[in-house]
């Protein structure tokens, strides 16, 4: 949760998911929004991952299956520092629009992972809100592992 703040999302998280969101995303930890964006945040235990890689496969198998039964066509870009991973997801419809969506990868001190989640709508014109969420939310996980130095 620090990070989300230290982040300076517009509008303040939500613990623990609302049933409204509950049937689309399952239950996440936190759910936030940003200028229209819609993000989430999950904590994954040691014993469901044991790398940020392995976190990082479990979203990709997600969003490649979506994707492939929307006949889209499926990419996707990964970043690691020692920080953190970043993984950008993107899928190409056929109708001409496409999904972008990011995800972070942080390692927690007490074992196992924060997943965050910066999920635009097939809008084009949130892609550019939703990398700049995203963007806040690395720049904060920077800036408190920095300090815990």
């Amino acid at each position: 949760m620090k990070v989300l703040r230290a982040a300076q999302l517009d509008t303040a998280m939500l613990a623990n998911s609302p049933e409204s969101y509950e049937e689309e995303f399952g239950h996440m930890d936190a759910i936030w929004t940003d200028s229209g964006i819609l993000g989430w945040l999950r904590v994954i235990s040691e014993a469901w991952a044991k790398s940020p890689e392995e976190v990082a496969d479990w979203v990709d198998e997600g969003v490649t299956s979506g994707c492939n039964k929307q006949s889209g066509q499926y990419s996707k870009k990964i970043v690691k520092t020692p920080t953190m991973l970043r993984l950008t997801t993107f899928c190409a419809l056929t109708d001409g629009t496409r999904d972008e969506n990011y995800y972070i990868v942080v390692p927690r001190s007490s074992g196992g992972y924060y997943l965050f989640a910066t999920m635009p709508t097939n809008d084009p014109s949130t892609f550019q809100r939703s990398g700049l969420a995203d963007e806040k939310i690395a720049g904060a996980v920077g800036i408190i592992a920095d300090a815990h130095k």
